[in-house]
């Protein structure tokens, strides 16, 4: 949580277990989600799709 920079450790430290267990739960599914991401992006470009990975980089880039 803290590491990615969502909640500072101040706040952390406060938590009840609880609270920290679900928003780890949380953190952990949006860095599994990245990771699927990515892959996605990589076997896309190893394939040599290059117009679909530069659509994706365009798209990605506007956020």
């Amino acid at each position: 949580m803290i590491r990615e920079g969502r909640h500072p450790p101040v706040d952390v430290w406060s938590y009840t277990p609880a609270q920290a267990y679900a928003y780890a739960q949380l953190t952990m599914t949006a860095l599994k989600q990245r990771k699927a991401d990515l892959l996605s992006i990589m076997a896309l470009a190893a394939r040599g799709e290059v117009k679909k990975v530069g659509k994706i980089i365009a798209e990605l880039s506007k956020e």
